[in-house]
C-alpha cells in the first residue's frame, strides 16, 4: 500500500502500531510484516476502517468509515466491498443487499431517509428496473434471504469492528509502554548504569519539588487573591443592602406622595364644585334682595295715604 496509511492490529499473529508507508512495508519494525488479522486501518484521507485484514488488504467482515459519515458494515473482498453488507449514507439512507467490487450489485433493499423501503437491483450502482424471470418488480420473498445475509454479515463486521478496535488499544499500548534493553557485562558498566540512574532520579526529584514550589506559590497567590474576592463580595452585598433599603424608603415616599398628590386634587375639584355652587346662589340672593327694596316703599305709601286724608 502507498498512500502512506496506518494500520493498528495483528501482523503474522501479533498486535504492533505499523505506519504502512510503503507496498514492502520496508520502513516498519518488522521487514516481512504484513497486516494479516483483526485491526485498524486508519487511511491518510480521513476513513476508518476496523475488521478483518489479509495481505495487507480489507478482507472479510468488517466496518468502514468515510469522512463524509457514510458507513458500510459487512464483507470485503481484495479491499473494496463486496458479498453482502449495509450502506448508511450522509442523510440516514439505507442499503441492504449485494456487493461487487466496491459498488452495489444484485438485489437487496432500500430505505430512503423518511424510512420508506423498497426492494431494488443494481449492477455494478445502476439500478435495474425489473430483476426476476418474469420481468415483474421484485417481491419480498425475492429479496429476503439476501437481506437476512447482509444482516448477518453486519453482525460479524460489528463484532470484528469490537475486536479490531481492542486490538488498537492494545497495540497503541504496546508501543507507548516500549522500554529499550540494555547489556551489562562488567562491575564497571553496572556501577556506571547505576549512578547514571541515581543522578536521574535526583534531577527528577529536584525539579518535581521545584515545580511543587512554583504550585505552592501560584496557591498561595490564588488563595489571597480568593481572601480579597471574598472579602470585597462581603463589602458588594452590604451596600446592596444598604441601596436596597433606601430604595425601599423612597418607594414608599414616593407612594405617600402620589397619595397627598391625589387627596390634593380631589380637594381641589370639591371646591372647584363649591365655588361654582356659591356663583349661582350669589346672584339668586341679589335679585331677591333687590325685590324686597323694591316692595318696601309701596307698602310705605299705602300705609300712610289714608292719614293725609
Amino acid at each position: 500500500m502507498t498512500d502512506r496509511s496506518t494500520y493498528h492490529g495483528e501482523v503474522n499473529n501479533g498486535a504492533f502500531v505499523l505506519p504502512l508507508l510503503c507496498s514492502t512495508l520496508t520502513n516498519c519494525k518488522f521487514l516481512d510484516g504484513i497486516p494479516d488479522g483483526v485491526g485498524v486501518l486508519l487511511s491518510v484521507f480521513g476513513a476508518t476502517y476496523a475488521g478483518a485484514m489479509a495481505d495487507g488488504k480489507k478482507h472479510g467482515a468488517g466496518v468502514e468509515m468515510q469522512t463524509n459519515g457514510t458507513i458500510y458494515s459487512g464483507e470485503f473482498q481484495g479491499g473494496v466491498a463486496s458479498g453482502y453488507g449495509i450502506y448508511i449514507g450522509t442523510l440516514g439512507d439505507k442499503y441492504i443487499g449485494q456487493w461487487e467490487q466496491g459498488a452495489r450489485h444484485g438485489v437487496g433493499v432500500s430505505v430512503d431517509a423518511e424510512a420508506v423501503i423498497m426492494t431494488t437491483h443494481f449492477s455494478m450502482d445502476e439500478p435495474v428496473l425489473s430483476s426476476n424471470e418474469s420481468g415483474t418488480t421484485l417481491s419480498w420473498e425475492d429479496v429476503q434471504p439476501h437481506v437476512l445475509r447482509a444482516v448477518l454479515a453486519e453482525k460479524t463486521a460489528i463484532r470484528n469492528q469490537e475486536t479490531a478496535r481492542q486490538r488498537h488499544i492494545d497495540a497503541i499500548v504496546q508501543d507507548m509502554t516500549a522500554v529499550g534493553s540494555e547489556t551489562l557485562s562488567t562491575h564497571e558498566a553496572i556501577e556506571a548504569f547505576e549512578a547514571r540512574e541515581e543522578m536521574e532520579t535526583t534531577e527528577f526529584i529536584l525539579d518535581q519539588s521545584d515545580q511543587m514550589q512554583q504550585v505552592n506559590v501560584v496557591a498561595g497567590e490564588l488563595k489571597f487573591t480568593e481572601a480579597q474576592l471574598t472579602q470585597r463580595q462581603k463589602e458588594l452585598r452590604t451596600d446592596i443592602t444598604a441601596k436596597r433599603q433606601q430604595l425601599s424608603l423612597i418607594a414608599k415616599f414616593c407612594a405617600l406622595v402620589e397619595t397627598r398628590e391625589s387627596q390634593v386634587q380631589e380637594a381641589k375639584r370639591t371646591l372647584a364644585t363649591l365655588q361654582r355652587q356659591l356663583d349661582v346662589q350669589v346672584p339668586n340672593i341679589a335679585n331677591a334682595a333687590d325685590s324686597s327694596s323694591a316692595t318696601e316703599p309701596e307698602r310705605h305709601v299705602r300705609t300712610a295715604s289714608p292719614e293725609n286724608f
